[in-house]
């Protein structure tokens, strides 16, 4: 027993020291703790021992091994994520903050709605008199598409008023362009051949977002003057190894064994007229939603002349790949004069801050005491 006991204390001292046993990283932040460098007047002021010790909490053997283990009790017994993460029935996956979303916690009000669509309408009407063009995607949400499986004590009953409702009907009322991905996936869900939303994913799926894309570009083809290419969805598969995006809600939980569900379709974009096609110079403004479509299809040099994708309005990509450019440091009189495409894309989670501040420095640009017509 005693030697038992023993080896259960050295052999994680063992392992962290040699590093032998090799173990799959968590996913997810990890920040990772140096060991300190050791000094008389550290230890005697008391910096060397706290030092220490968050460098043994982040790096003790088999750590990565015991918070999983951790984390797969909690989830098979008490359905409870680690990461802020929301179990639902049947082990459906949710980020907390968009059942708060499909709720109205969050409800910005009708005032603030109502700002953001006038200036919407002003910065249309200055585009299209520049021969560009403005687009808003209203992206789904998952909470919309499974509110079946949200846990029932979440559940928030009878009609409430929430973001994604009052600017849809705004929206209406103007004759800004704009899709309505939320309602089209719902209304879609049992119909659509394939599935829209994955079950431990939180965007929509590979093949939702593909699918998707391929509306956008139908969309501007048909409502503008950019004779942009024609698309065909081909070469669809089901697959049980999915792609990281169908599945990122799940990885960041850091459980022992994988949950079990359903295959996930992946599939293709044919470009059909590729060589004759207007591409248009591009600027999305999106949520994470647009991570799928930016990173699996063909949208930067084959649909669009140049795309970039200002990340919540701050990091640009592909951009900020090598170097970190903001979205706010760009000269905005150059933006607007090589740009012929804007797209503003939000989910039913993130609408109540739709642009992220894009909307309110392109009105000013246009309109304010500083503004570009008046100088």
């Amino acid at each position: 027993m005693v030697l038992a006991t023993v080896a259960l204390l050295l052999i994680p001292i063992f392992q962290m020291t040699t590093k032998h046993f090799e173990v799959e990283p968590l996913q997810g932040v990890n920040l990772k703790q140096k060991w300190p460098e050791f000094t008389l007047d550290s230890w005697m002021k008391f910096k060397y021992q706290p030092q220490l010790y968050k460098y043994l909490v982040e790096n003790y053997g088999f750590r990565e091994t015991a918070i999983r283990l951790y984390n797969q009790i909690h989830f098979k017994f008490y359905k409870k994520g680690n990461a802020n993460v929301t179990v639902g029935i049947d082990n459906y996956l949710y980020e907390p903050w968009f059942i708060n979303a499909y709720n109205g916690a969050n409800y910005i009000g009708e005032e603030k709605i109502l700002d953001q669509v006038e200036k919407l309408q002003k910065i249309k009407d200055t585009l299209s008199s520049l021969d560009k063009e403005l687009l808003i995607v209203l992206a789904p949400g998952k909470v919309t598409f499974y509110p079946e499986y949200i846990p029932i004590h979440l559940r928030k009953e009878g009609e409430h008023i929430t973001n994604y409702k009052r600017y849809r009907t705004a929206l209406e009322n103007t004759n800004i362009s704009f899709i309505d991905a939320n309602e089209w996936f719902r209304t879609a869900k049992d119909s659509s051949a394939y599935p829209l939303f994955p079950q431990t994913g939180t965007h929509w799926s590979t093949y939702g977002a593909c699918v998707a894309y391929d509306s956008i570009i139908r969309n501007i083809k048909t409502n503008t003057a950019f004779n942009m290419v024609d698309t065909k969805l081909a070469n669809i598969i089901l697959k049980s190894e999915f792609k990281k995006d169908d599945e990122d809600v799940e990885k960041i939980l850091n459980l022992m064994y994988p949950i079990k569900k359903f295959d996930m379709a992946y599939l293709q974009i044919k470009l059909l007229n590729k060589e004759t096609a207007f591409k248009p110079t591009t600027v999305v403004i999106s949520d994470s939603f647009f991570w799928n479509i930016f990173n699996n299809f063909p949208a930067k040099n084959k649909v669009f002349g140049k795309l970039q994708f200002w990340y919540y309005y701050g990091s640009v990509f592909p951009e900020s790949y090598k170097t970190p450019i903001k979205a706010k440091d760009l000269d905005q009189k150059q933006v607007f004069s090589e740009t012929d495409l804007f797209i503003i894309m939000a989910c039913p989670a993130t609408i109540n801050k739709i642009g992220w501040g894009f909307i309110d420095d392109t009105y000013n640009f246009f309109y304010g005491e500083k503004a570009v017509t008046k100088q």
